[in-house]
């Protein structure tokens, strides 16, 4: 497996919750827009439209149960991911595996964690890292 396989691969875990995070942005919208119906629903005649809201819900709730099915798949893709970086010997090498794949941390944020060069992160821990990973024949998991 190449070096960009593996980032690919470790990267799903992100991927994952950056899909949660713009399908809960799509539900705060719907929610805004059955409000907005809700108060323009009146018993004067003219006022609002009770469709519109039934089927403003109904997308929030078929919204949602996608991303409770996306959190179970991040849940399951956390820990496969976890038990991989946890295979690195080196403890620098696997808490720089572990903020980048799984706290989604910026190699600048890690070099200040680590208190270490930012290039020395980038060019030199970051990829023999990702060489002491192993997937195994796995990689679809």
């Amino acid at each position: 497996m190449t070096i960009e396989e593996k980032k690919e691969r470790l990267n799903r875990y992100l991927d994952l919750w950056a899909d949660i995070e713009i399908k809960q942005q799509e539900i705060e919208t719907l929610r805004s827009r059955a409000e907005k119906i809700t108060n323009a629903i009146s018993p004067l005649p003219g006022g609002g439209n009770k469709k519109d809201f039934t089927l403003t819900v109904d997308r929030i709730i078929e919204i949602q149960k996608k991303i409770d099915k996306k959190v179970q798949q991040a849940c399951k893709e956390r820990e496969y991911i976890g038990r991989i970086i946890d295979t690195v010997k080196s403890p620098l090498h696997r808490r720089v595996l572990q903020r980048k794949y799984i706290n989604g941390d910026t190699f600048e944020q890690i070099a200040v964690y680590e208190n270490k060069n930012y290039k020395y992160i980038t060019y030199v821990i970051h990829p023999q890292a990702l060489e002491m990973i192993n997937f195994g024949n796995d990689m679809t998991k």
